[in-house]
């Protein structure tokens, strides 16, 4: 009884080694990864600000030119709902966009995507899409993903459609469904639709900007 104690002492002990091991070892494999990736963003920031004038400034600007014209639309739009006149007239900022698209693809023709981070150019491609389509937009456009749970297993279909539709989510005894809007692909520029997406995503935009330009704190502070 006492070799049987002893040997399954030992044996926890030994499970007990191995298992901390195991930790310490994949927790220094994950300091390392953290160290390597910032190591990576340190350098591709460095890189980056080589091409401030070239890039990244005219970006900003465009951004920034951008924002004030919308902001100029908002603006009619409020001295309209005040005075019971018609909506304001969203040809201005249709031409303010389209000058931006164009700048921005002028950028992007003289390969300035090559100097952008992947989440910049991601994020700054989601918005110009955005945006190229909302110009023509009647009705607001939606990417929608319909799920069904059955016991364990998931099917998922995504849709774009212009349908209104609810974010729902429904199950009982391991059976569900649930609807989710992930993304507004396009709305009618003075939709509400339109204002919430054209704030994230341009915030988005400068916030990764002025990673570059300011340093990687510049994103949290906006």
């Amino acid at each position: 009884m006492t070799v049987a104690i002893t040997a399954g002492g030992i044996l926890l002990g030994v499970i007990l080694t191995v298992f901390g091991s195991l930790y310490v070892a994949n927790k220094r494999i994950t300091e390392l990864e953290i160290t390597h990736a910032q190591k990576l963003q340190e350098v591709f920031l460095s890189n980056a600000r080589d091409y401030l004038e070239s890039v990244y400034l005219p970006l900003h600007l465009a951004q920034a030119h951008l924002a004030s014209a919308y902001r100029l639309f908002q603006l009619d739009d409020a001295r309209s709902s005040q005075s019971s006149d018609d909506a304001p007239d969203g040809a201005r900022l249709a031409v303010d966009i389209q000058e931006y698209l164009e700048l921005v693809d002028g950028l992007m023709d003289r390969a300035a995507g090559a100097f952008l981070s992947p989440q910049l150019e991601d994020e700054l491609g989601d918005l110009n899409s955005f945006l190229r389509a909302s110009l023509t937009a009647r009705a607001v456009k939606r990417r929608i993903t319909f799920t069904i749970r059955l016991y364990g297993t998931r099917m998922s279909r995504v849709v774009e459609s212009t349908a209104r539709v609810w974010p729902t989510n429904i199950g009982l005894l391991g059976v569900g469904s649930s609807v989710e809007i992930t993304k507004v692909l396009a709305a009618p520029l003075a939709s509400k639709e339109f204002e919430e997406q054209f704030v994230v995503s341009t915030a988005r935009v400068r916030g990764l900007i002025k990673e570059v330009t300011l340093g990687a704190h510049a994103r949290v502070r906006g």
